[in-house]
């Protein structure tokens, strides 16, 4: 009797392992996406806020714009909420949502170039000041953007650190 509750104990242990082992392979896979989610989650609330601005400022037809960049992180936020598995498909939404950004952000600054904010930013005053701080900040988003589409590229090739890091940890495993 004593040696049937070891083992039972044994296969219990065993069993233990292989879902410590496979929970640290999800959160390994799951890290790769870490900057990706909280630049999502940024570019979200940034989107959110810049409606809420237009909302305030009575500019209800150019909340469209910022309202519909919003819903496109949302998605790609559940999207990334999807990737806490072993078996990861490529971020298809994420990719897209970066890409829509990115072409949202050079076609701001366009406009802010050729002084025709107005209509998108009515809570700003027209001068210099805010426009070298409206392409500033536009500038950081397509950097980010750009790091972000980057780094998405680098995880489906398989070229990212944390991919190599969770090669290595398989190969510890065996």
């Amino acid at each position: 009797m004593l040696n049937k509750k070891n083992q039972i104990t044994l296969e219990e242990k065993q069993e233990l392992e292989a879902r410590r082992k496979e929970s640290a392979l999800k959160t390994m896979y799951y890290t790769r996406y870490f900057s990706v989610r909280y630049a999502t989650a940024a570019f979200f609330f940034v989107n959110l806020y810049w409606t809420l601005m237009l909302y305030l400022s009575n500019a209800r037809l150019a909340m469209m714009l910022p309202m519909a960049v919003a819903l496109f992180a949302a998605l790609a936020m559940w999207e990334q909420t999807r990737m806490y598995t072993i078996n990861q498909r490529e971020a298809k939404l994420t990719k897209l949502f970066y890409g829509i950004s990115l072409s949202l952000n050079v076609l701001l600054i366009l406009l802010v170039l050729l002084n025709r904010f107005s209509l998108l930013y009515p809570f700003f005053t027209a001068s210099s000041a805010t426009q070298v701080f409206l392409i500033m900040i536009l500038s950081v988003g397509i950097l980010l953007n750009l790091l972000m589409l980057a780094k998405l590229n680098r995880i489906s090739h398989r070229a990212d650190k944390q991919y190599q890091r969770i090669q290595k940890y398989m190969a510890s495993l065996q």
